[in-house]
């Protein structure tokens, strides 16, 4: 069997090709819809969050250096800070402990000592919590947003089924090209 050439790329090779790419793609939608589910899920899960107001009781800016590691290379990163310790209220009951949650990051000391001037002592904050460990809060900015889930499922299954699609037609093609060479002779 000799296989039709294009070019200098034979059709299996194009084809062979045009599935791997592809191939790729179809991973990064599944990957895509994944991580859609993943947001979604916790999306639901703030249905039994509850919310509640603190102040502010502490801040300082601190330099904090971030190691990450592979099999390749280590790498550091030095940011800094904005950290602010809060009390609220549950029913009744006053929660004060150190939370040291960063408010702000930023590369360099100044801009952080400049975005700590936008927090001040005193300062109401909104927090979430959930009834069972009503001591573990959650920022209002740390809650994942339905919007960004709808995106990820969306795109991603857009993407898985195109890809999907594609591949498939290739393949059919081939198969039917593999098919008209045998009958020919």
């Amino acid at each position: 069997m000799e296989e039709e050439k294009k070019g200098c790329f034979s059709v299996a090779g194009n084809i062979l090709g045009g599935i791997i790419f592809l191939g790729g793609g179809l991973v990064v939608g599944l990957v895509m819809i994944f991580a859609g589910y993943q947001q979604l899920t916790q999306h639901l899960k703030w249905d039994e969050y509850k919310q509640a107001q603190g102040e502010i009781t502490y801040l300082q800016v601190l330099r904090v250096e971030e190691n990450k590691s592979s099999n390749t290379r280590s790498t550091s990163a030095i940011y800094w800070k904005v950290f602010g310790d809060y009390a609220y209220t549950v029913d009744g009951k006053k929660y004060s402990e150190l939370q040291r949650t960063a408010l702000e990051s930023k590369r360099d000391e100044g801009d952080a000592r400049h975005a700590m001037k936008s927090h001040r002592v005193g300062e109401p904050i909104t927090l979430w919590y959930h009834p069972d460990r009503p001591g573990e809060p959650i920022l209002v900015n740390d809650i994942p947003t339905m919007g960004g889930a709808v995106t990820f499922l969306l795109f991603g299954g857009v993407l898985a089924i195109f890809a999907f699609n594609m591949i498939f037609s290739l393949v059919m093609d081939y198969i039917g090209k593999e098919d008209d060479s045998v009958t020919d002779k």
